[in-house]
């Protein structure tokens, strides 16, 4: 099952609400670009600072992909694609988490799919993009969530896969992931910890898994 459907399925939402756009541009037997993404309409400081990060990666996608075609000397085979697709997995006053998946082929032998994660909290009454630091208890730190609980995970996962064991893993993993009602949830791309054939893994961590690791000021669900 698709991660987005998974999130969809488990979206806990208070108001604000939010509504979802949709861009799509095309330039014919070129390209096509598609974006689908949450905007909240709620008037609130974590709202408008959401809005606006949630955009930001889809501007910087749209323009690596609109100057990539303009490269082009010739029609292309097939047109290039680029679709990215927005979920709200989380909404609540103090967190807001959405996940983007990508899909995009510009030539070659396959398309490709990534994922985004954008995570935006109230710190300190403020409004910034979060990191897992920013959620943890006092006295926790990232790597008692990264080296204790995700990567032995992975690597279970892997060696059920392809019998190999774990040997890559991102450096983005503090920033790369989504809070939903259950827990946190670690994607990891195609080519991140494999080769393209061994596909995608995720990574999930319920508030039981992370008990005594997550600032249950900040986020109530983990009030188990």
């Amino acid at each position: 099952m698709p991660l987005a459907t998974i999130l969809a399925a488990t979206l806990f939402s208070q108001k604000p609400t939010v509504e979802f756009h949709t861009q799509f541009e095309t330039e014919k037997d070129k390209f096509s670009l598609k974006f689908t993404y949450p905007y909240f309409l709620g008037k609130s400081k974590l709202e408008e600072f959401a809005n606006k990060a949630v955009r930001k990666p889809l501007d910087t996608a749209e323009k690596e992909f609109i100057d990539a075609t303009k490269e082009l000397t010739e029609t292309p085979t097939s047109p290039w694609e680029l679709e990215i697709k927005g979920t709200v997995s989380l909404q609540t006053s103090k967190l807001i988490s959405v996940l983007y998946e990508r899909y995009e082929y510009a030539g070659g032998a396959h398309p490709n799919t990534f994922t985004h994660c954008v995570n935006v909290g109230l710190i300190n009454g403020k409004p910034q993009m979060i990191s897992l630091k920013d959620i943890l208890a006092p006295g926790v730190n990232s790597s008692m969530v990264i080296d204790g609980l995700v990567k032995p995970n992975l690597a279970k996962q892997k060696l059920a896969r392809v019998n190999e064991p774990l040997t890559d893993f991102p450096d983005n993993s503090e920033v790369h992931f989504i809070i939903s009602k259950n827990g946190l949830t670690f994607p990891f791309d195609k080519y991140t910890v494999g080769p393209y054939v061994e596909g995608e893994y995720i990574v999930k961590l319920t508030w039981k898994d992370l008990k005594g690791k997550i600032n249950t000021n900040l986020i109530q669900q983990a009030i188990k």
